[in-house]
């Protein structure tokens, strides 16, 4: 269970939404629902965060470069999932970011949770 915890406060922190309510409106809330997103994290975790989210970071501008990785993670940003009558409802990719993902021959396809 810690290493889901850990994992979602990276991902979290990609997104800069590492607090209880960006989780709880995060897809991560779904997928990981077991965690204790309140728990305040050991050092050692917040270590182990602290490498995973820079380790996330620099796959993404590894792949894609410094300049469009910036860009995908801030285009990133702009996508969310929002609870809505009873079931999850993904928004639309930002065209910027379509565009950035199929140059690199990579097709996202987002499915309600």
């Amino acid at each position: 269970m810690a290493a889901e915890l850990m994992f979602a406060h990276a991902l979290l922190r990609v997104e800069c939404l590492d607090t209880p309510d960006g989780y709880r409106g995060s897809w991560l809330s779904r997928v990981f629902s077991d965690i204790d997103i309140e728990r305040p994290l050991e050092k050692n975790e917040a270590s182990i965060v602290e490498r995973m989210t820079k380790q996330i970071r620099a796959k993404i501008r590894s792949k894609f470069g410094e300049e469009n990785g910036n860009r995908i993670i801030a285009q990133a940003l702009n996508v969310y999932a929002v609870h809505v009558n009873g079931q999850w409802v993904v928004s639309r990719l930002p065209e910027e970011l379509e565009t950035l993902l199929r140059e690199k021959w990579m097709k996202i396809e987002i499915d309600n949770i």
